[in-house]
């Protein structure tokens, strides 16, 4: 399942060097950033040198990267994915965790507009037929923390899926039981 930091937006060689000082430096890691500058966020994720996901425990990292007085944001899965999810950290503390039962549901026309006039239901709260999601917990936990919804960041992974051209900057984090002081800039 995808796991993507998204952090505040700063100068890549920042966002690289604390994430060299919060990751276990016993795995060898990469870390591919996305800066949004318009959702004010970086989107992380974590690679082994392989270009495969790490397998490691996300949310004692963002707990250490989040030691500061920003929120940072854990988006697990995508929007289609059962278990998706979002945790929020602040000042080393969890802050939020939305799953899909907190999305936001409203009623849908024929063509699939949603009645903005409408009071939103949430998905625990059983929306009838005829209604529409309209927040994921991915949106919900952008919004909280960044006053932007994940779509920037869901079309810029999108984006880099289909191989497409993206404004990504990768990093060696770790290499040899070691962390990288500074990270390396790959591309």
């Amino acid at each position: 399942m995808r796991h993507v930091l998204v952090l505040p937006h700063l100068a890549p060689d920042t966002v690289a060097l604390a994430l060299a000082h919060a990751v276990p430096a016993e795995q060898e890691l990469d870390t591919l950033l996305l800066p949004l500058e318009e959702a004010n966020a970086t989107a992380v994720m974590l690679f082994d040198p392989q270009g495969q996901p790490a397998t490691l425990e996300m949310e004692s990292i963002l707990r250490r990267l989040s030691e500061g007085d920003n929120e940072l944001g854990l988006c697990i899965g995508t929007v289609d994915d059962p278990q998706r999810s979002w945790t929020a950290w602040r000042g080393g503390e969890l802050v939020r965790r939305l799953s899909a039962a907190d999305e936001t549901w409203l009623p849908v026309d024929e063509d699939g507009f949603p009645d903005l006039e409408s009071q939103p239901l949430r998905a625990d709260q059983g929306p009838p037929a005829g209604w529409g999601r309209f927040r994921t917990c991915h949106d919900l936990g952008m919004q909280a923390g960044f006053s932007c919804r994940f779509a920037p960041v869901e079309h810029q992974l999108a984006r880099l899926a289909r191989g497409e051209e993206v404004d990504a900057i990768t990093y060696s984090l770790t290499r040899g039981g070691r962390p990288l002081h500074p990270p390396a800039r790959m591309r």
